[in-house]
């Protein structure tokens, strides 16, 4: 510990993807809190980007370093893309990160079937065990995330029953932004049952609002 304390500065002669490569094992380890502690002890944090301060990690476990970032980035602030490209993650941990994030902040004021729909099991899972962590004021959902998508009346976009080419003949009108919105419009509606993923139902739907 003391030769990591006296040649702490030399950390920034070490590649970042070397330093990466030491925090994903830090993520999964058996205690976070406990590797963070003496992160801070040995004086490393001095020369890392972001914040470390272990305190926040007390209660955190994952057996998947992609939680470790996203958590470690919903304590870095809306900085947090920033920090991140500094420990060079791949593009595919990048979204995940941002996908958590959004869903966090999206449980702030409750979710709804079309967060269910947009982000997988994996993500709203770890923003719900995010918000449990930060104690976040907001209304956690008591079933689980499989049981609620599970009740979705369609699962994927794929099911839906009517495509842009229909709106297009439907309608007699050219393409154009109103395609993609009358799209989410109608994905929207069917998702909350004010719809049912049916041609003739949806037509006349369609007509009611777009055509």
């Amino acid at each position: 510990m003391t030769a990591i304390q006296q040649k702490a500065a030399d950390l920034a002669f070490i590649a970042k993807e070397r330093i990466k490569a030491e925090l994903d094992k830090l993520w999964v380890g058996q205690t976070v809190f406990g590797g963070l502690q003496k992160l801070e002890e040995s004086g490393l944090t001095a020369y890392l980007i972001g914040d470390f301060h272990a305190a926040h990690w007390l209660e955190f476990h994952t057996q998947d370093k992609r939680l470790g970032w996203a958590y470690f980035a919903l304590l870095q602030g809306t900085d947090w893309r920033g920090v991140l490209r500094d420990y060079r993650l791949s593009n595919k941990e990048m979204a995940f990160v941002k996908s958590v994030l959004s869903a966090y902040d999206a449980l702030k004021g409750g979710w709804t079937n079309t967060h269910y729909f947009m982000y997988t099991e994996q993500e709203l899972e770890a923003a719900r065990y995010f918000a449990q962590l930060t104690q976040l004021d907001a209304p956690i959902p008591r079933l689980s995330v499989r049981e609620l998508q599970a009740m979705l009346p369609i699962k994927q976009k794929q099911e839906l029953v009517v495509n842009g080419a229909d709106l297009l003949k439907w309608s007699g009108k050219k393409g154009g932004p109103w395609v993609k919105e009358a799209l989410e419009d109608m994905l929207t509606a069917i998702l909350h049952h004010e719809l049912q993923n049916d041609r003739q139902q949806i037509r006349n739907w369609l007509e009611l609002h777009y055509f």
